[in-house]
């Protein structure tokens, strides 16, 4: 009887991922804007928390609108908006957790009674974790196994924030209209219990210089994030994602000389994902293994070319045996064991199964021999035996 030992390894890995969107709108009081010249939209997430078949999430949009007034006059406006929406899912369950990131398109506006709404769509790309096990075959009684090496890729979520300051100088400025920031992940090592995001943090601005004279900046900021995991060690896939959760400018303008400094407080927010590779000797195949083989004969008899059955019994049965003859020349045996007599002689009968082998005696008889005969020539009415010719040499007829 056999008796397989199995065992399990529980790791957290990714379960499944999801797309959903919604509509996000601010109203702004009609009255006081005569046309939007532009609007840039960024929406940052906050909860995110899995129940029985959905994810339920939610955020904070934030919208900075540039517009004119009655006057013609170029003027900005920040607003903000919070939103909860929902992403359904077979696969989810009260005890995963969800990661979300957010990106807006399609911005629009529209004019409703007195007031006026700017909305925006916004895209989540939700990734679900949970717990998974794996149930594998690790040895037993009664089994003769072959080993491999499984490697498990399960997955870390380290979550962190860093605050920081970058601070430079530009022309006069009169009003700051617009700003986008974006941050770039450039690199993310994991080790020695620690994981490094290194990156920018790629700022835009839009100024108003006079009364309708805009122009724009660029500047790429550096930035460095340490955040501590304990499972960073070994072999490790380390991958992040970096949002600018928060950025406030401020400008200072010294009128003497002319120009400005400008002042970039900003809050990031990292989502460290790391892969972690174990490795895990799990069996690839198993056979049944045979405790015994036993043939019905272990010796037999065989007239010409009769043949004989053999039958080879295996325990546990119904297991494959091969059969192979000592001698070709004296008995040949067919893959069922099936013995059949060649010629004089004795040959060992095999049967193999595994590491297990059984042995029958096959003698086989009956062959007629040829008995050596001295032929006889005449020449000339002498009579000569072979050997005779044999020293002769010379040409005979007969």
């Amino acid at each position: 009887m056999i008796k397989p030992q199995f065992e399990s390894y529980r790791y957290v890995g990714e379960i499944c991922r999801l797309n959903s969107q919604s509509i996000v709108e601010c109203r702004l009081p009609g009255s006081e804007i005569s046309g939007i010249l532009a609007v840039y939209a960024k929406a940052v997430p906050a909860d995110c928390v899995c129940a029985d078949g959905v994810v339920q999430y939610g955020g904070k949009l934030f919208l900075c609108i540039v517009y004119e007034d009655g006057d013609k006059k170029v003027c900005r406006a920040e607003r903000g908006a919070e939103f909860y929406h929902k992403a359904e899912g077979e696969k989810i369950a009260p005890a995963h957790f969800a990661k979300a990131a957010f990106s807006c398109a399609n911005v629009t506006w529209r004019r409703e009674g007195s007031g006026l709404y700017v909305s925006a769509v916004v895209d989540a790309d939700i990734r679900v974790y949970g717990s998974k096990q794996m149930d594998y075959l690790v040895g037993g009684d009664g089994l003769i196994v072959k080993k491999d090496v499984a490697r498990v890729h399960k997955t870390v979520c380290v979550s962190g924030e860093t605050e920081g300051e970058d601070e430079f100088d530009a022309d006069h400025i009169g009003d700051i209209l617009l700003h986008s920031e974006k941050a770039v992940v450039n690199r993310v090592h994991a080790s020695s219990g620690q994981i490094d995001v290194e990156g920018e943090i790629s700022l835009h601005i839009c100024v108003l210089k006079g009364e309708d004279d805009v122009c724009s900046y660029e500047r790429l900021i550096p930035y460095k994030i340490s955040l501590p995991s304990e499972e960073a060690f070994g072999r490790i896939i380390a991958g992040a994602r970096v949002d600018v959760k928060s950025a406030h400018l401020s400008a200072g303008t010294d009128e003497e000389k002319g120009a400005s400094h400008i002042l970039f407080a900003y809050t990031l927010s990292a989502e460290c994902f790391l892969t972690v590779v174990d490795e895990i000797a799990v069996v690839e195949s198993w056979a049944e293994e045979v405790t015994a083989l036993t043939l019905n004969q272990t010796s037999i008899s065989i007239s010409g070319s009769n043949t004989v059955q053999l039958v080879a019994t295996t325990t546990p049965s119904g297991k494959t045996v091969t059969w192979a003859s000592s001698d070709l020349a004296i008995a040949t045996v067919s893959g069922t064991g099936l013995v059949t007599g060649v010629n004089n002689g004795t040959a060992v009968i095999t049967a193999s199964c595994g590491d297990l082998t059984a042995r029958c005696s096959a003698v086989v008889s009956g062959f007629a021999v040829l008995e050596s005969i001295s032929a006889v020539y005449t020449q000339s009415g002498t009579v000569y035996d072979t050997d005779t010719l044999d020293s002769l040499k010379t040409d005979l007829v007969v």
